[in-house]
């Protein structure tokens, strides 16, 4: 008689499914290091969009320079927006959608044709055939825009050029304390190239034509604490702001006074006066040279 043989059980199927707890625990890790890693990502992106406009700056430089080699020493022209004559660039930006100077890139390359047939540069910028590329008058960090017809448009332009350099109009503000330069000669010679200031990166809300105004306290005509903006810099860079130099150097500036940073609004931010800022002093110090 064979005795039989029971079926033993057969094991039980593992599930591979998470528990609610399992998850929760999997969901808060993730959190943290997201929350560990987006600052490291959002410095590695302001740095990559620094490197990008110092770069757009270094070129604008060298554009800067070969201008005044073509033209017997003479410094592109820089002259305000009502100013009917050539500028190193044209345009004047503000937030209107109705303001087609906002968008339009010919303004600062573009080349137009006069009443003879003649080609010519006044409809974009004196140093635009020197630079070719609209992308090099733009911050990367710079993300200001225009509506038009319910769409975002970016603007063309984040760049000023230092408004005692190529000015080609007498102007009491700009003779007294400081002197204008026209001649690359004179910029050399009297102008400390190292240490003067070409070309500066604008706060969104603050920029409009080419020309940068820069505030110069501690005269006979502006006492010492008596600072402010005509324009305010642009902070865009973890709260500093780029300049590019006669010399042919760019570099990063940090702001030191929290006034100095505002924040964008979208409305005009000009002539704000804020007493004994430390970065007004600078920009000053570095905007031109004393009268000898």
């Amino acid at each position: 008689m064979n005795a039989s043989r029971g079926r033993l059980p057969e094991p039980a199927r593992r599930s591979w499914a998470f528990t609610l707890i399992e998850l929760l625990v999997v969901i808060a890790i993730v959190a943290i290091l997201a929350a560990l890693l987006l600052p490291v990502l959002t410095r590695a992106r302001d740095q990559a969009g620094a490197v990008v406009c110092l770069n757009n700056m270094g070129q604008l430089q060298i554009a800067w320079h070969l201008y005044a080699l073509d033209h017997d020493n003479t410094l592109p022209p820089n002259n305000g927006a009502d100013y009917d004559g050539p500028v190193w660039v044209n345009g004047m930006l503000d937030y209107n959608g109705n303001n087609s100077d906002n968008t339009n890139a010919l303004l600062l390359v573009g080349k137009g044709v006069n009443e003879f047939g003649i080609a010519t540069t006044l409809i974009g910028g004196s140093i635009g055939v020197y630079t070719q590329s609209p992308r090099m008058y733009k911050c990367p960090g710079d993300m200001s825009y225009v509506i038009i017809d319910g769409g975002q448009y970016p603007r063309v332009r984040s760049y000023q050029m230092n408004g005692h350099l190529g000015y080609a109009q007498s102007d009491g503000y700009l003779v007294d304390p400081l002197r204008e330069f026209s001649k690359l000669s004179d910029f050399e010679a009297h102008g400390a190239p190292a240490s003067t200031f070409v070309f500066l990166d604008v706060h969104e809300d603050s920029i409009g034509g080419g020309e940068f105004q820069a505030w110069i306290a501690g005269t006979s005509f502006v006492p010492r604490a008596e600072t402010g903006w005509n324009q305010v810099p642009a902070a865009r860079h973890g709260g500093a702001g780029a300049f590019s130099f006669g010399d042919g150097h760019v570099e990063l500036h940090r702001w030191v006074d929290p006034r100095t940073k505002a924040p964008i609004a979208r409305a005009w931010l000009y002539g704000v006066r804020q007493t004994n800022n430390p970065d007004v002093w600078w920009v000053g110090d570095r905007a031109s040279a004393p009268w000898q």
